[in-house]
């Protein structure tokens, strides 16, 4: 018999992947040997919504530095702490905003981000679209995750800087 899954946790898991590179619960099952990621997992959980946390208290609450936790985290996921920090919090957020009726600005500020527009900005960054098109709102506030497909995200292109300088200069003879 299989176990019928809705699409919005699908879709939270297929988000999970996104953020750590796979879902939350395999990542801690990876390392359920290692203490060390026990307790970074620990703080991870219970002090991501602190406004102003640094991956140097959390490195120096699990009693290590802040080198060896990147590493650590960097062999575990690829990524480092902050950006770990960061995506749990993107993740907690999205799944506060399905589950109760706050503004973008409550959920932002409640999960550790300093206003709704650096929420937005991180997310859009990190994900590639807004929350407000991840998570469509409306009178009916209906609680769906609409997660774009991976192929869909136009990360912008920086432009090469030796072109932009000529540009200006061809701008500025131009005036």
């Amino acid at each position: 018999m299989q176990l019928k899954t809705s699409p919005t946790k699908t879709q939270l898991l297929d988000l999970e992947t996104r953020l750590f590179g796979l879902p939350l619960e395999e990542l801690w099952a990876r390392a359920a040997y290692d203490t060390r990621v026990s307790h970074i997992r620990h703080a991870l959980e219970t002090r991501y919504a602190e406004l102003r946390l640094t991956i140097t208290e959390i490195s120096q609450e699990c009693g290590m530095t802040v080198s060896n936790l990147n590493r650590i985290m960097r062999n575990l996921t690829g990524r480092t702490c902050y950006q770990l920090l960061i995506s749990y919090r993107i993740l907690r957020s999205i799944n506060e905003a399905l589950e109760v009726n706050s503004s973008f600005a409550e959920i932002a500020i409640h999960n550790g981000f300093d206003n709704s527009a650096s929420y937005s900005r991180t997310v859009r960054r990190v994900l590639g679209w807004p929350p407000s098109k991840l998570i469509p709102r409306g009178p009916m506030f209906r609680r769906e995750l609409d997660l774009p497909p991976l192929d869909a995200i136009k990360r912008p292109v920086k432009p090469d800087s030796k072109k932009h300088s000529s540009q200006v200069e061809k701008d500025n003879h131009l005036m």
